[in-house]
């Protein structure tokens, strides 16, 4: 089985291809795992096929997963590559039965993502009685047209409690499905079961993969906009940034020393970005490194061209002057507020624009 065509990114495939990158048996689990762009039933169906292939022992390079947790001493945990993945295998089937069951103590909402905007996520206001119902909510309000625009639907299954469950442990209890525009299940996110060892632990965050890529300093990258059912599946991921929303690639943590058992906590990138919020700042942060990241190919506009300039100075220093840089910020900076003052002034009442007046 072709187990790269799991990569979420297209040029990190294409890289991929393009160098005959042989992945190793935790690099195949992790990609089958966090792949958002394939139905539930052909992920299930690789899972499989990694069962078949040679067993290997993995490092747990996650401390968080350690079961003797011997930070001080530096000793990496290993783990049978196939006893992790019948775990994840058993784990995901309870999720699904769970999820498909019908049970008169619960209730489902629906929400769509449209053209990877959160700001365009519709909510429903009725209590769905059942799955199918979810399912004719959905039909009903996206017509064929529709569909073409619609990039996740998430339908939630919430239980009904007078209380919190202490034997759980969460007061709130639900199973999250996330769906393509045909209702094809991709993933479910659970919080309403409790699972003991040795499923509690069975998740491939504990693994922190090292892929290659193709991605150099100063290049300008996206993350891709499908990408946003990563964040509604992991409170670990607190993005400032719209995804789709172009940045200047500077690097990421860790590198390849990783595939070497170096004990590392995150996979991390850093990019600078026009903060969303505060359209003229210029921020450089780190975010979870998620595989999804691709070359952004659209016109840049407005205070967005700046990232150009700074493209240029970072993939070489003396290709453009320190004056210059600042000057070219300064004069999108100035771009970003001006549509600001512009935006805030449509939204002043006539009334309040009169009294502001020199007649008044």
């Amino acid at each position: 089985m072709d187990f790269i065509k799991f990569v979420n990114s297209k040029d990190i495939r294409k890289y991929l291809y393009d160098i005959d990158y042989q992945l190793n048996g935790e690099q195949k689990l992790f990609l089958v795992d966090n792949c958002y762009h394939f139905p539930l039933t052909e992920r299930l169906m690789a899972f499989e096929e990694i069962l078949n292939e040679p067993d290997e022992n993995i490092l747990i390079r996650n401390p968080v997963f350690f079961k003797n947790h011997n930070f001080n001493k530096g000793a990496l945990e290993k783990e049978s590559l196939h006893e992790l993945t019948q775990n994840i295998i058993k784990k995901d089937a309870t999720i699904l039965e769970n999820f498909l069951r019908e049970e008169n103590n619960c209730y489902y909402e629906v929400k769509v993502l449209q053209d990877g905007v959160i700001s365009r996520l519709n909510f429903t206001t009725a209590r769905l009685s059942s799955l199918e119902t979810a399912f004719q909510w959905y039909r009903h309000n996206y017509a064929l047209e529709d569909i073409k625009h619609v990039d996740i639907v998430q339908i939630t299954k919430n239980y009904i409690f007078d209380k919190p469950d202490d034997e759980c442990g969460y007061a709130d209890k639900y199973i999250v499905g996330y769906f393509n525009s045909n209702l094809k299940l991709l993933h479910l996110s659970n919080y309403a079961i409790k699972f003991e060892e040795p499923l509690l632990s069975a998740t491939t965050e504990k693994l922190l993969v090292h892929l290659p890529m193709p991605f150099k300093q100063g290049d300008i990258l996206e993350r891709k906009k499908s990408g946003i059912m990563t964040i509604w599946q992991s409170n670990a991921i607190n993005e400032p940034f719209e995804n789709g929303m172009p940045f200047v690639f500077e690097s990421s943590n860790p590198d390849d020393t990783l595939s070497k058992g170096e004990c590392m906590y995150d996979i991390k990138f850093k990019g600078f970005y026009f903060d969303k919020k505060r359209q003229y700042i210029l921020n450089c942060d780190g975010y979870e490194h998620t595989y999804d990241l691709e070359y952004y190919r659209k016109p840049l506009e407005g205070k967005e061209r700046f990232l150009k300039i700074l493209s240029m100075k970072l993939k070489d220093k003396a290709s453009v002057p320190d004056e210059a840089v600042r000057i070219a910020y300064e004069y999108c900076r100035t771009l970003a507020m001006q549509k600001e003052l512009e935006d805030t002034n449509e939204c002043f009442d006539f009334d309040i624009m009169k009294y502001l007046s020199d007649d008044r």
